[in-house]
């Protein structure tokens, strides 16, 4: 057979397909291998050595139209207000080597003006002067959407990205270290993403309690509770910022998830928030809170849960709520703290099935009403387990596992009415502590190991203590009061079977301007239990 046309046929087609090829691909200069992004227009180049190559950034920014790419070759471009007034994708040909430097001047290196605008692949750093300037500034006027950020170095500027009057805008990828001002501030703006991005070394302390924050910020400085929503943050890493890593301030539908926030002055902080989710994140070594929350406007449908807080400054703690009532705090884990937890002017806060681990105070509620505390593990607390004073009625503690401290839970300061039962406090000095502390319920609790006493009541009359488990506590419960009607014992088990009365001794004293003594009193638990009662955690 002659193989000659066979040859000559596939000759034909292999050149054929060559020269469909070369047309299936943008033409641009030929120094360069970068995989590059697909654009619905044309491709402009700036540096590099191609023909028709532009030397300014601007230049060709301003002769291409809306969906063209503009792409930069490395190399360092002095940079001071490039506009981007169109739609189109700016993009470096990498973010380590093609570099916009502000050369220090007092304006901004990139200004957006345009919806549908990417940038990405660039360092952006120098641009800093008096404090107000922004490596990124995009500008709704009346508003833009449709903002791309992504794999971008800010350095050594005021301000890392500041945008305002914005919706759906993404930043990813992005490292923002060493400004002096936020690394990520957006305000009056809606459908914001920051996803995987380290902001470290940012902000500036001014003076006294005074900083600049240096994180992420979102916000509305508007006094009233805004429509601005949906604000995620996640998988980021700051650390080592001055101020708040992240603040998020009257905003509606807000995510804050598996972040990995470390050594700033403070953590996160919310207020004005109507849903919240703070889940998975990693919290250390901040130099005050973990979390905030300033009830300035209150927040609503918080849940703050799976996150991991833990050495807080001294003085200082994981979790801080002021003025935020209906919070609900859940699965996190508090080692390390001085207060683990600390709800202040905070009604109905609900902290249930977290791990507490040698905190100072592990819970802390002052001046809330209707808490509940339920369902946690509170081990090695250096001064009180859970510690409820000043004006906090109604509080409820119930199946609560609270091993190892100076007072397992202590009441105090009028806070009356609460409900205490199904705990086990367990190798305390002090089991139960109460101070000007009356009426509460405290029933089927387990006071196990306790070195001084399982209760120590402190003027404080007229509570119930009914069906609780007394075991291996070195002395009866301490009673000391002066007016009021005495406490109820009803039904107790008392370390051993009692055929008779258990009779508690007291103290109660009467004191007037000529009079002042101090008298005997006994209360009795008429019918003591003769085992003890099997109540779940006991064992």
């Amino acid at each position: 057979m002659d193989k000659k046309p066979l040859i000559s046929k596939w000759l034909a087609i292999g050149i054929i397909l060559l020269f469909v090829g070369t047309f299936s691909y943008p033409t641009f200069a030929q120094d360069t291998q970068t995989s590059l992004l697909v654009s619905r227009g044309d491709w402009l180049y700036v540096g590099g050595s191609g023909p028709g190559n532009y030397t300014r950034i601007q230049d060709a920014i301003d002769n291409a139209s809306d969906g063209d790419t503009v792409f930069v070759y490395s190399g360092i471009y002095p940079a001071e207000w490039i506009t981007i007034d169109k739609a189109l994708i700016l993009i470096g040909e990498n973010k380590n080597t093609t570099i916009l430097d502000g050369q220090s001047s007092d304006n901004m290196i990139l200004l957006v003006e345009s919806s549908d605008v990417t940038i990405r692949e660039f360092t952006l750093k120098n641009c800093k002067d008096n404090g107000m300037n922004q490596a990124i500034y995009i500008w709704g006027h009346p508003y833009v959407q449709h903002i791309n950020i992504s794999n971008l170095i800010m350095i050594n500027n005021d301000k890392g990205i500041f945008f305002i009057n914005t919706s759906d805008i993404s930043i990813s990828s992005c490292d923002i270290h060493y400004n002096d001002a936020q690394g990520i501030w957006g305000l009056y703006s809606s459908f914001i993403n920051v996803d995987n991005c380290s902001l470290h070394n940012n902000g500036r302390y001014l003076e006294g309690t005074k900083f600049v924050s240096g994180g992420i910020t979102i916000n509305d400085m508007k006094e009233a509770r805004s429509t601005y929503t949906d604000v995620t943050i996640t998988n980021c890493n700051l650390y080592a910022n001055q101020g708040r890593s992240i603040d998020v301030e009257k905003i509606r539908n807000v995510t804050i998830h598996n972040n990995n926030i470390t050594s700033n002055l403070y953590g996160i902080h919310f207020d004005g928030i109507i849903h919240l989710n703070i889940d998975d994140n990693f919290l250390s070594m901040n130099k005050r809170w973990g979390i905030e929350c300033f009830g300035f406007l209150p927040s609503s449908d918080v849940v703050i849960q799976r996150n991991n807080i833990s050495h807080s400054g001294e003085d200082y703690g994981g979790l801080y709520l002021q003025g935020c009532p209906d919070i609900r705090v859940v699965n996190n884990s508090f080692y390390y703290n001085d207060i683990g937890v600390f709800s202040i002017g905070s009604q109905n806060t609900s902290i249930s099935n977290n791990n507490f681990i040698a905190n100072n105070k592990s819970i802390y509620i002052s001046a809330s009403s209707q808490c509940v505390v339920h369902d946690n593990l509170l081990y090695h607390n250096r001064d009180a387990g859970i510690y409820i004073q000043t004006g906090s009625p109604g509080v409820t503690i119930e199946r609560n596992i609270i091993q190892g401290g100076m007072k397992g839970i202590y009441i105090g300061g009028a806070s009356d009415g609460s409900h205490v039962f199904f705990n086990t406090i367990t190798d305390n000095e002090i089991g139960i502590s109460m101070y000007f502390s009356n009426k509460h319920n405290i029933s089927s609790n387990t006071i196990l190991n306790s070195s001084e006493r399982a209760l120590f009541l402190n003027y404080s009359c007229d509570n119930v203590l009914y069906h609780n488990n007394f075991i291996n506590c070195s002395e009866d419960p301490y009673l000391y009061y002066n007016t009021g009607p005495k406490n109820r014992w009803m039904g107790n088990y008392w370390d051993r079977p009692r055929l008779l009365p258990k009779i508690l001794i007291g103290t109660r004293i009467y004191s007037g301007y000529y009079l002042n003594l101090k008298l005997i009193v006994f209360e009795i638990d008429w019918h003591p239990a003769q085992g003890p009662y099997d109540i779940p955690g006991m064992s």
